[in-house]
């Protein structure tokens, strides 16, 4: 995963975003990525500040329905969530209620 947060980071740096992961495997706190560093939180601290949360995780039973009524509650009202993993990571149903309760 750490190349995969470098690699992130390589492309967003010129539209000045700022990135944040989370991986329960890397101990490091920033990950020097070229011009752009990561800095490595905890998954409930990526739910509260991230305006976008690209998923890119497999799907085990760590991971499925990862994303529910739980983790939704604790993102902000307009965070918009880029899932290119597994679909049984992010449960359907819970985001469309999510999406439908929340001010747009």
């Amino acid at each position: 995963m750490k190349i995969f947060f470098r690699k992130v980071a390589e492309k967003l740096v010129g539209f000045g975003v700022q990135c944040i992961g989370y991986d329960p495997f890397i101990k490091e706190q920033i990950i020097n990525a070229g011009y752009a560093e990561i800095k490595i939180v905890e998954f409930d601290e990526i739910l509260r500040q991230s305006d976008v949360v690209a998923i890119h995780t497999p799907l085990t039973s760590h991971t499925f329905n990862l994303f529910n009524k739980n983790t939704f509650d604790k993102m902000k009202p307009n965070a918009c969530i880029i899932n290119a993993a597994r679909g049984g990571i992010v449960n359907q149903y819970d985001l469309y209620n999510a999406k439908k309760s929340k001010r747009s």
